[in-house]
C-alpha cells in the first residue's frame, strides 16, 4: 500500500452534508480514506444550512503485481507504475444520513448536453470539486478543479448533478434509499479511460452566497487555474437555501460509502462515517394543520374521508443578498413529520359494507423497505394520496392499501393494517409507509397511527378514502358535530407533540332525509312462509327480516309461528351445548372448515346482511342446528355464523334462540339471544336477517287453511321495539282425509254402583289426514260421576308449579306423534277452573321432548223430555299437530274411580256419541260401542257413524 501517493481528484458528488469514512474490503476498490463534514460551524444546527465537504481516496499497489483485468490503469511515481487495489471503480454510491436533504428546484438547471461544451450557467453551480484521475498507461493524468452543476434530471432520478473533468462528464444521480428514504448519491459506470482515485467535493448550502462568488466565476469547467483577480461573479439579488441539515439534535445517523469494481461488480467495499452532531432543536418551528371530514354528511351511511395535512415549509423563503452579507441567516428548515396519531370521533366506524370484494395487500406485495414495484391488488386499495414537497416541482400521487392482518386483536393495530405508497416514476421517487388502525373492540372508535415517517419535507398531504356504497367508513347514526383529534410529532429532538382538532357536522339522515329522531326508531319488515304452502305437507320455511337506512340496527327478535306450522325433531340429534360453546371460541375459518356441531343436527342455513347503505355486506352462510333445552324452553336452535368479512376473520358468531312451545296449542315462539352489535371493533349495523329451514321433512304445514300470520317483536339497538307481521295461509285442505277411530272400553265392575276404569284409544288411518281441532265424547247413559271422588282437585297454581296432590290424579294419558322420537305421556288431573265451569276440568299433562296440556271440559247433558243425563267431555282446543295414536286411561274403583255405573252394564245400551271436528273443517261423528266385562252380553245397540 502506498497511501501517501493518493492524488487529489473528484469523482462523486453529494447533495447533503456529512458522509462517510471506512476501511477496505477483501475485494473491489480498496477505500483507504474518507471524510465528510459540515464546513461552516455557525450553521451546524438542526434545520440549518451548512456546506458539505466530502473526501475519499482509494489505496494503490505496485503495478508489478499481475493485472486483475482489462481495466487496470496505473500511474508512475518515481518510475514505478502503481494501480488501484482491486481494480478500477465501477459504481460509487454514497448513502446519506436521514434528514440531510437538498432542494434543487429553487436553482437554475443545466442540461446534461451543455455540461461538456461547457455552457452551463453560473446560476446553476452548486459546488466545487477537485478530482484525481489515472490514465491507462504509465503516466498520471493529473488533478482537476471543476464546478458542480444542478442538472435537469433524467427520467427515474430525483435529482442529478454533474461536472466536467478533463472532458469527461461525471453525473451523480440522486435517489432514495428504500429502507429509510434517505438520499443516495451514485455515480454509475465510472469512465474506464480516466478512473478516479481521489475526490474532494464541497456542496454549497446557499449557492448564491457572497463567499462563493469567486469560485462560481473561476471554476466554470476550466482545466487550468485562473487568476482569481480576473474572476468576479455578479451577486444574486435573492438567496435561496439549497441544503438543509437534519432536525435531530445529537449525533447523526451513520452514512455509508459503497464501491464496486468492473472486475468484481457484485462485491462492494464499504466505509461508514458519522458526521458532526447538531444543536439548536429548540429553534425549529413546526406548525402543522389538519382538516378531517367525511365525504357524506348523512347519518348511518357509507362514507369516504378527506384528510388534509399541511406543514408550512421555509424552503422558498429567500432573503436579500445584502441582508445575508450583513449577517442575517436564512430561516431554518421546517422539521419533517415523524409520527401522526389521528383519533376519529366516536360514531365514525369501519363499515361492513366495504367487505364485499375487498382484498388485502401482502407484505411481500408492498415491499416495505425495498424498491420493488408495488404489486398490491386493486381490491386492497381504499384511498388515494397526493403529496406536495419542496423537493419536487410536481405533486406526488399515491394510494392507501389495506394490509394483510397479522392479529385478531383489533386494538393492537395488527389486525387493520395500512400501507401508504407514494410514487413518481418520472423522478424515481417511491416511498412506502406502514401504518395501523387501532380499533376499540367495544365502541369501534378508530385511531390511525403512522409513527415512522421518513425525514423528507412536505408541505401538504391529501388523503382521500374512497366513497360510494363500498366506502370503508360508516358515518354516525345521529346528527351533530363530531371532532377529530390529532397528535403530530416532528423529527426535532425534544419537541413536544402538536395537538390539533378538526370538526365536521352530520346534518341530515340517510339519502338526504331529515335527521332521525329518538335514535332512529324502528319499522322492520317481515316476510316469512313455506316454499310449498300445501296443507299438511312438509316444506322448507324461510324468513327475512329487514330494516331501512336510518333506523336502529336489529338487536333481537321474538317470532311466533302460526298454529300448526311446526317442526319434526324426530331422528335429529341435538347439537351439544359444549359444541356450541366451542364454536363461539373458534375463528371463522376454522368453524367453516370444520363445523363444531354434528351434521346430523343441521336443519337449515342463515344469512346476515350488515352495514349501511344500499349494498350491505352478507356474511358467510351460517348454519342452523337443532339443540336441546335452553332458558326454560324444551328445544332451541343455534345459529352459528363464521364471520368472514372479505379478508378479515372476525371469529364465529353464535346466536341461540329458545323455542318455546305453547302447551295448549303447540304454537312455537322463537326467542333469540341479543344479536351481536359489534364484532372485532366493527359495528355490524344489522339490517337483513334470513333463516332458511331447508332440511327435508323438518317443517310441517298446518292442516288448517284459515288465514294466519307469522308475527314478530323486533328490538333495535337503541332500545326501540316494533311489531312486524307476515301473512301466512296454506291451501288444498280439502284433499286431507279425516276419519279417526276411537275405541272405548270399561274395565272392572259392571254392576250398578260399580266404579269402572275407562280405556280409550284414538287412532288415525295411514295417509294424509287433517288433524283434530275439537273432540267431544258423550259417554253411555249408564255412567255418572261419583262426587265423592272429586273433592280435592288440583288448583291452577299447583298445576303450574307441578305440585298437584296425588288425590287429584284421575289416570294417565299417552300420545304418539310421527314428529317425536318418543311418546308424550303423563298424569290426567282433575283441575279446578276458578268457577268458570260447574265441574273441574279433566287435564292431561303430557311430557317428553315438549310439554302439551290437553284441557277437557266435563259437563252433563240431559236428554230432552227425559230424566236421563249423560257425561260429556269436550277437548275444545286440540293442537294442529299429527297424532298417530292417543291412549287415555281413567282409574276405576270405589275410592278413586270418577265414573259410577247407574245400572248394570250387561243389561244396558253401551254406546258412546263421538264428535270430531278437523282443522280443515271436516267433521266425523260416530257412535262406537263401549266394551265391558260382560262377556257375550255387551249390551244393546249397534254403532253408527257420519262424516262430512
Amino acid at each position: 500500500m502506498k497511501s501517501n501517493k493518493l492524488k487529489k481528484l473528484t469523482v462523486a458528488l453529494s447533495i447533503a452534508a456529512g458522509l462517510l469514512v471506512g476501511a477496505a474490503g477483501a475485494k473491489g476498490a480498496a477505500i483507504e480514506a474518507f471524510s465528510a463534514g459540515l464546513v461552516n460551524p455557525a450553521e451546524q444546527r438542526a434545520g440549518g444550512h451548512a456546506d458539505l465537504n466530502t473526501t475519499f481516496g482509494f489505496a494503490t499497489e505496485d503495478a508489478s503485481i499481475p493485472a486483475v483485468g482489462p481495466f487496470d490503469p496505473c500511474y508512475t511515481d518515481s518510475g514505478v507504475c502503481e494501480r488501484i487495489v482491486g481494480g478500477a471503480a465501477k459504481d460509487i454510491e454514497i448513502e446519506l444520513p436521514p434528514g440531510l436533504v437538498g432542494n434543487p428546484n429553487g436553482l437554475a438547471r443545466c442540461a446534461i448536453s451543455d455540461l461538456s461544451v461547457p455552457a452551463c450557467p453560473t446560476a446553476a453551480q452548486v459546488g466545487i470539486g477537485h478530482v484525481g484521475l489515472l490514465a491507462l498507461g504509465s503516466t498520471i493524468f493529473g488533478l482537476a478543479k471543476a464546478a458542480v452543476y444542478n442538472l435537469t434530471p433524467e427520467r427515474g432520478a430525483l435529482a442529478q448533478f454533474g461536472m466536467n473533468v478533463f472532458g469527461v462528464n461525471v453525473i451523480v444521480t440522486v435517489t432514495l434509499r428504500p429502507s429509510d428514504q434517505s438520499l443516495i448519491a451514485t455515480v454509475h459506470d465510472v469512465n474506464t479511460a480516466l478512473p478516479p482515485y481521489f475526490s474532494d467535493v464541497t456542496i454549497w448550502s446557499v449557492p448564491g452566497a457572497p463567499e462563493h462568488r469567486l469560485e462560481q466565476a473561476c471554476s466554470n469547467n476550466n482545466l487550468a487555474w485562473v487568476d482569481e483577480g480576473h474572476c468576479e461573479a455578479l451577486l444574486a439579488p435573492k438567496l435561496y437555501p439549497f441544503l438543509a441539515n437534519g432536525s435531530e439534535c445529537g449525533q447523526l445517523s451513520t452514512a455509508r460509502l459503497r464501491v464496486n469494481t468492473y472486475q468484481h461488480p457484485d462485491v462492494y467495499d464499504e466505509a461508514t462515517s458519522t458526521p458532526q452532531s447538531l444543536t439548536g432543536c429548540e429553534e425549529e418551528s413546526f406548525k402543522p394543520g389538519i382538516s378531517v371530514k367525511p365525504t357524506s354528511a348523512n347519518t348511518d351511511s357509507p362514507s369516504g374521508l378527506e384528510v388534509n395535512l399541511t406543514i408550512p415549509q421555509a424552503w422558498s423563503n429567500a432573503i436579500d443578498s445584502a441582508e445575508f452579507e450583513s449577517g442575517r441567516r436564512l430561516p431554518l428548515a421546517t422539521p419533517p413529520l415523524r409520527g401522526a396519531e389521528v383519533i376519529l370521533p366516536a360514531g365514525v366506524a369501519i363499515s361492513p359494507s366495504q367487505a364485499d370484494g375487498l382484498g388485502v395487500c401482502a407484505d411481500a406485495q408492498i415491499g416495505i423497505g425495498t424498491d420493488s414495484p408495488i404489486a398490491c391488488p386493486d381490491s386492497s386499495k381504499i384511498g388515494d394520496v397526493e403529496l406536495s414537497t419542496p423537493l419536487l416541482s410536481e405533486k406526488v400521487g399515491g394510494a392507501l392499501y389495506l394490509g394483510t392482518p397479522l392479529s385478531s386483536d383489533p386494538a393492537s393495530g395488527d389486525m387493520y393494517r395500512l400501507f401508504m405508497a407514494l410514487e413518481n416514476e418520472e423522478r424515481g421517487l417511491l416511498v412506502k409507509l406502514a401504518g395501523k388502525a387501532k380499533v376499540d373492540p367495544n365502541t369501534g372508535q378508530i385511531t390511525t397511527v403512522f409513527d415512522q415517517s421518513p425525514q423528507l419535507p412536505f408541505s401538504e398531504l391529501k388523503l382521500s378514502l374512497k366513497s360510494g356504497p363500498r366506502a370503508p367508513l360508516a358515518t354516525p347514526t345521529a346528527c351533530g358535530t363530531y371532532t377529530t383529534k390529532a397528535s403530530l410529532t416532528s423529527w426535532a429532538t425534544g419537541m413536544a407533540p402538536v395537538n390539533l382538532q378538526s370538526s365536521f357536522k352530520i346534518t341530515q339522515g340517510p339519502n338526504g332525509t331529515a335527521c332521525p329522531a329518538n335514535g332512529g326508531g324502528l319499522s322492520p319488515k317481515l316476510n316469512a312462509g313455506t316454499a310449498n304452502p300445501l296443507a299438511g305437507s312438509y316444506s322448507p320455511f324461510a324468513m327475512q327480516l329487514t330494516r331501512e337506512d336510518g333506523q336502529q340496527a336489529l338487536s333481537g327478535l321474538n317470532m311466533t309461528l302460526p298454529p300448526g306450522l311446526i317442526g319434526k325433531p324426530a331422528g335429529i340429534p341435538y347439537c351439544p351445548d359444549a359444541s356450541i360453546a366451542a364454536a363461539a371460541a373458534k375463528t371463522g375459518a376454522a368453524e367453516q372448515a370444520s363445523p363444531s356441531c354434528p351434521a346430523a343436527s343441521l336443519v337449515g342455513t342463515s344469512t346476515v346482511g350488515a352495514g349501511p347503505g344500499s349494498s350491505p355486506f352478507y356474511l358467510s352462510t351460517g348454519r342452523v342446528y337443532l339443540a336441546g333445552p335452553y332458558k326454560g324452553a324444551p328445544l332451541s336452535v343455534a345459529v352459528i355464523t363464521p364471520a368472514l368479512a372479505g379478508p378479515f376473520d372476525l371469529g364465529t358468531v353464535v346466536v341461540r334462540a329458545a323455542l318455546q312451545v305453547d302447551p295448549t296449542t303447540t304454537q312455537i315462539t322463537a326467542v333469540s339471544d341479543p344479536l351481536p352489535q359489534i364484532v372485532k371493533g366493527v359495528p355490524l349495523r344489522l339490517r337483513d336477517l334470513r333463516i332458511d329451514l331447508s332440511r327435508p321433512e323438518f317443517t310441517l304445514n298446518p292442516t288448517s287453511c284459515d288465514p294466519m300470520a307469522v308475527n314478530a317483536t323486533v328490538f333495535g339497538a337503541g332500545s326501540a321495539a316494533a311489531n312486524a307481521s307476515s301473512r301466512f295461509q296454506v291451501g288444498s285442505c280439502e284433499r286431507l282425509a279425516f276419519k279417526p277411530s276411537l275405541g272405548l272400553s270399561f274395565k272392572g265392575a259392571t254392576r250398578r254402583s260399580g266404579h269402572p276404569a275407562l280405556h280409550a284409544v284414538l287412532k288415525f288411518p295411514k295417509g294424509s289426514n287433517a288433524n283434530i281441532r275439537k273432540a267431544q265424547v258423550l259417554l253411555p247413559p249408564t255412567e255418572g260421576i261419583d262426587n265423592r271422588n272429586i273433592n280435592n282437585p288440583c288448583t291452577r297454581v299447583q298445576f303450574n308449579a307441578n305440585a298437584c296432590p296425588p288425590s287429584s290424579i284421575l289416570g294417565t294419558a299417552k300420545a304418539y306423534s310421527p314428529l317425536l322420537d318418543k311418546p308424550l305421556e303423563g298424569p290426567v288431573y282433575f283441575r279446578a277452573n276458578g268457577g268458570e265451569r260447574e265441574l273441574p276440568d279433566l287435564v292431561a299433562d303430557l311430557n317428553g321432548q315438549i310439554h302439551v296440556v290437553l284441557v277437557g271440559y266435563i259437563d252433563s247433558v240431559r236428554k230432552k223430555g227425559t230424566e236421563t243425563s249423560r257425561i260429556r267431555n269436550t277437548f275444545a282446543t286440540v293442537p294442529d299437530a299429527p297424532v298417530s295414536r292417543f291412549v287415555l286411561d281413567l282409574k276405576g274403583g270405589k275410592k278413586k274411580g270418577l265414573l259410577e255405573n247407574n245400572t248394570n252394564l250387561c243389561k244396558a245400551d253401551n254406546h258412546a256419541t263421538v264428535k270430531f271436528d278437523a282443522q280443515n273443517g271436516k267433521v266425523h261423528d260416530f257412535n262406537p260401542a263401549v266394551t265391558n266385562g260382560c262377556g257375550s252380553k255387551q249390551g244393546k245397540g249397534a254403532q253408527t257413524s257420519a262424516s262430512r
